[in-house]
């Protein structure tokens, strides 16, 4: 049981200017202005057990958009 729920947790909250932060493909950001580069990383796992990825993958764009947006950008 303790495993289901530790599985399905998120841990990484999305900041009022994250919301604010788009996550668009490639071809629709030519035309922006670079503001940086970030990098983003959370555990794939907690005390042994395996998280599920789209948690994990949630969680990284949550806080991508949050870092994006703590740079002044908007996507």
């Amino acid at each position: 049981m303790i495993s289901l729920v530790l599985a399905g947790c998120q841990f990484v909250p999305l900041t009022p200017s994250g919301e604010k932060a788009r996550v668009l493909s490639a071809a629709e950001v030519q035309q922006c202005k670079k503001m940086g580069n970030t990098t983003v990383s959370v555990k794939g796992d907690i005390l042994g057990l395996k998280r599920q990825e789209s948690v994990v993958s949630a969680e990284l764009e949550r806080l991508a958009r949050n870092n994006a947006a703590g740079m002044g950008g908007d996507t």
